[in-house]
Parts: structure tokens; C-alpha cells; sequence
């Protein structure tokens, strides 16, 4: 969204109506207040970090998958499916995030201060997150096993 906003300078299409899965659902999820395209930002960026949220080391969690939609079922053990649902984080997720998020305030700041606000705040929790250090403990405790 970013991109093609900052690509095409089309604000306009923050404005465009277009419905939310599932097509002819009566009620709007959290966040949104229509149907606008930036009512959609509103929606996914409540769900990011309402929904799914940041773990113990401050990443986005994995929940049911991050970019590799197959990272929960690469042990297929039910065990592991479920530790990885309720503790695993994302560094792709979190990265992109890190970079997106910032962009995107910035565009829709003039149209929504609170959620540009949002969004840079959400941003900023991860700027503070070492993710070097945190892939060497995990390595390491996973080689000590």
C-alpha cells in the first residue's frame, strides 16, 4: 500500500469503497469504520497488533504462519504445531513491519492522525528489539539440545 501510494501519489484511493471478506458481511471488524481502502489499513493494522500481537522478545508472533505460510507444519507433531502457534515470533514479519509501518503512517498521517500515531508507536517497539541477539540465543539454545 505504501509503495503504490508513494509509486502513483494516488490518495485518492484511500477513499475507494471496497466491501471486506466475507463479500456481503454486515458487520465491519475492529478498527474499521466503512469501507474505505483506509478503513482496510485500519482493520489489518488493529488485527496486527491486537490479534496476533508481539511475543516474549518483542517480534510479531507467528500464529498460523508468517511469510512461509508452512513454517507451523514443519514439525507436524500436534505439539509442535501448538508451541509454535502459542510462542513463535517472525523475524520476516517483524522486519517488514519495521519497514512498512513507518511508510504508511507517514502517508495516511493527514487523513488519520490517531492511527499514523498508532502505527509509528507499534514501529518504534520493534526499532528497540535486537534481532541479532535474539537469533544467537535462540541458537544457542537450540544447540545445546
Amino acid at each position: 500500500m505504501a509503495e503504490y501510494i508513494t509509486a502513483t501519489g494516488d490518495l485518492a484511493f484511500l477513499n475507494s469503497s471496497v466491501p471486506f471478506y466475507p463479500k456481503g458481511s454486515y458487520s465491519l471488524p475492529p478498527g474499521a469504520k466503512g469501507l474505505s481502502v483506509l478503513d482496510h489499513i485500519r482493520a489489518a493494522f488493529f488485527h496486527l497488533r491486537d490479534q496476533v500481537g508481539l511475543g516474549e522478545h518483542g517480534l510479531i508472533r507467528v500464529r498460523q504462519g508468517d511469510w512461509d505460510d508452512g513454517i507451523c507444519l514443519l514439525d507436524p507433531n500436534p505439539i509442535a504445531v501448538d508451541f509454535t502457534f502459542a510462542y513463535g515470533e517472525s523475524i520476516p514479519n517483524s522486519q517488514m513491519a519495521l519497514y512498512t509501518l513507518p511508510l504508511l503512517a507517514d502517508i495516511i498521517a493527514p487523513f488519520d492522525t490517531d492511527l499514523s500515531g498508532e502505527m509509528k508507536l507499534f514501529a518504534s517497539n520493534l526499532v528497540r528489539c535486537d534481532f541479532r541477539a535474539i537469533l544467537l540465543i535462540e541458537m544457542t539454545k537450540h544447540s545445546n539440545r
